[in-house]
C-alpha cells in the first residue's frame, strides 16, 4: 500500500503540516512554531519563526517539515514572544495531530497589543508602558516630543531634539577681549578663560557668569582641565606655568594659585587629569598630564615641581583619557620650511603608558594615512572610553580610533570645504562636534557638527556674525558635559552655547 507522503521530503510542500495562525487583540512581535514527534528525539522535531514584519493579514498558513518516519501523535506549540524571537514569551498555545492530514491545525493566539507595534503592555506582562502609541516601547527611538519613547522616563534624551544655539558676548564690564578656555563639568557648570588673566565660572543655567583676574601669570592660557568633585579649575599657559582655581567665592587678590613654572618656557598645549580611586596606592591624589609643543610629556602630583619623562621629536597638541590606562596624544612631527618657520610634515599619535617602575613614556600609534594626508597634523583629541576616540586637524581631518586601530573618518581637503579644526568634543560616533580658527580650504569659522550617515562636517549657523564682523571671530574652545550642553568660545568673549530645545 503506498504511503500517503513519502519517508523522506524532497521540499517542505511534500511533507510540511499546514498551521493556520490567526490573532486576536494583537500580534506577538515574533511567533515561534515546534513541530515534534512522539519519538522525543531531537532528530524528530522542526521549527519556524515569523517576526513582526512576516505576519501578515488576519490569518497565516506555516508548513512544519516532519518525516512519515516520525512517531505519532505528533505535538505543535506556537509561543507568542514580546517585541522580537528573543523576548520573553507571553502566551503559548498547544495542539495534539493523532494522524497525518491535508487540513490545517488552527492555532489562535491571544496576544494583547493594542498599538500594533508587536510589544505587550505592561499590564499583560509585556514592556510597552503606552500601548496606544506603537513609537513608544523599550526599542523606540527617541522623538523631540517632550515625552519618554523608550519607557525609561528620561524624556527627549540623546539628542532627539535638533540643538539651538544661544551666544552672548555680553558678560558685564570685565569681559575679556579673546577667550581660550572652556570646560563644563555638569549641567549648566562651566568654567571660561582668556587671555593671560581672565577667568569666569557659571554655577548653573540660571546663574551668571562671575568674572575674576589672576595677576602675576605671564602667557596665554591654551588648556585646561577641571576636577569633578569640587569643580576646581587646572590652567596652563603658552609661557609653561600651572595655575589652579577654585569655584567663586573668589577670594580678592588671590583667586588662582600657581603650581609650578618648572615646565621651562614651554607652551603646554594639552592639559588632562585624574583623581586616584580608593584604595589606589594614591588615594584622593589628583595627578595632571601635560604635553608641549616641544615634545615634552610630564606630570604633576601635587608636588612643587613637575616629573618630566621624556621628549619626543614632535610638536604635541592635544592630550585626553578616560582614565589613565587610555591616555591619548596627538600633534605632528616637524620640519623647518626654508623661510626658517617650523611647520610640521606628518600628523601623530600616541598611547600614554606606564610601566612596572611607574614612569610614564609616549608610544607612537600606526596611522594608516594615504599619500594625500601626508603634511596634516593632529590639533586636539577627544577620548569617549578606552575603546573609542576622535581626532581633528587640517582641513577638517577626521580620526576615530575604535578598538585600538586608527582610521581617517572624513580626509583633510575632502569634499565640502572645511577649514583647520582646532578642538573637538565627542560623546560616541553620532556625536561629534569641532570648532574652527580659520577660514582656509574654502570653509567658514564655525562650530562643525560631524554627520557620520553622510561622512561630512556640517557648519552650523551662527548667531552674531553679522554683527561681529564675521571675518574678526575666531573660536579656540569646545567642551561639553552630554551631547545636549555643548560650549564654544573665542575672540570678542563669544559664548556659544548650543543644547537641547527643551
Amino acid at each position: 500500500m503506498e504511503e500517503k507522503h513519502p519517508s523522506r521530503c524532497q521540499t517542505e510542500a511534500d511533507c510540511g503540516l499546514p498551521v493556520e495562525l490567526s490573532f486576536s487583540k494583537g500580534r506577538p512581535g515574533c511567533v515561534t512554531l515546534e513541530l515534534t514527534g512522539a519519538g522525543a528525539s531531537p532528530r524528530e522535531s522542526s521549527s519556524h519563526q515569523l517576526p513582526l514584519q512576516e505576519l501578515q493579514g488576519p490569518r497565516q498558513t506555516v508548513r512544519l517539515r516532519y518525516d512519515n518516519r516520525w512517531k505519532r501523535p505528533l505535538s505543535v506549540v506556537v509561543r507568542g514572544h514580546d517585541h522580537d524571537c528573543s523576548g520573553p514569551v507571553l502566551v503559548t498555545e498547544s495542539r495534539e495531530v493523532p494522524d497525518l492530514t491535508t487540513d490545517p491545525v488552527e492555532v489562535k493566539l491571544a496576544f494583547e497589543d493594542a498599538d500594533g507595534d508587536g510589544v505587550a503592555p505592561t499590564s499583560r506582562g509585556g514592556a510597552d508602558c503606552h500601548d496606544a502609541d506603537p513609537g513608544v516601547h523599550p526599542w523606540a527611538a527617541e522623538r523631540c516630543n517632550q515625552a519618554s519613547d523608550d519607557c525609561d522616563a528620561d524624556v527627549d534624551e540623546g539628542g532627539a531634539c535638533p540643538l539651538s544655539l544661544e551666544w552672548t558676548t555680553a558678560l558685564g564690564p570685565q569681559s575679556p577681549p579673546a577667550l581660550r578656555v572652556v570646560e563644563s563639568y555638569g549641567p549648566g557648570r562651566v568654567w571660561f578663560a582668556g587671555g593671560t588673566r581672565w577667568v569666569g565660572h557659571r554655577a548653573s543655567p540660571s546663574e551668571p557668569v562671575v568674572w575674576d583676574v589672576c595677576d602675576g601669570h605671564d602667557g596665554e592660557w591654551l588648556a585646561s582641565w577641571v576636577r569633578p568633585t569640587d569643580g576646581r579649575l587646572f590652567l596652563a599657559s603658552r609661557a609653561g606655568g600651572l595655575t589652579s582655581v577654585a569655584p567663586p567665592p573668589f577670594a580678592s587678590g588671590a583667586t588662582c594659585a600657581t603650581l609650578n613654572k618648572d615646565v621651562g618656557r614651554e607652551a603646554i598645549e594639552g592639559l588632562v587629569g585624574f583623581e586616584r580611586d580608593a584604595g589606589s596606592p594614591q588615594e584622593g591624589a589628583t595627578r595632571l598630564y601635560g604635553v608641549t609643543d616641544e615634545g615634552l610629556l610630564f606630570t604633576w602630583d601635587g608636588v612643587a615641581t613637575v616629573q618630566k619623562w621624556g621628549r619626543e621629536p614632535a610638536v604635541l597638541l592635544g592630550i585626553d583619557g578616560a582614565d589613565e590606562d587610555s591616555i591619548l596624544v596627538v600633534g605632528g612631527r616637524p620640519a623647518t620650511a626654508p623661510t626658517g618657520d617650523l611647520i610640521t610634515t606628518a600628523p601623530l599619535a600616541y598611547s600614554v603608558v606606564t610601566g612596572d617602575d611607574g614612569g610614564v613614556r609616549l608610544v607612537e600609534e600606526v596611522l594608516d594615512f594615504p599619500a594625500s594626508e601626508v603634511g596634516v597634523v593632529l590639533n586636539d583629541v577627544d577620548v569617549v572610553n578606552r575603546d573609542l576616540a576622535y581626532a581633528v586637524g587640517k582641513n577638517g581631518l577626521l580620526l576615530e580610533r575604535s578598538q585600538g586601530q586608527w582610521k581617517v573618518l572624513r580626509p583633510a581637503n575632502g569634499s565640502g570645504g572645511v577649514p583647520e579644526l582646532i578642538d573637538v568634543v565627542a560623546f560616541g560616533p553620532g556625536s561629534v562636534y569641532a570648532v574652527s580658527w580659520s577660514s582656509n580650504n574654502g570653509g567658514s569659522r564655525s562650530i562643525y557638527a560631524y554627520r557620520a550617515d553622510a561622512g561630512t562636517w556640517e557648519a552650523l549657523s551662527l548667531p552674531g556674525l553679522a554683527a561681529d564682523g564675521g571675518t574678526d571671530l575666531l573660536l579656540r574652545g569646545i567642551a561639553g558635559a552630554s551631547p545636549d550642553d555643548i560650549w564654544a568660545v573665542g575672540k570678542g568673549g563669544a559664548i556659544y552655547h548650543l543644547r537641547d530645545l527643551q
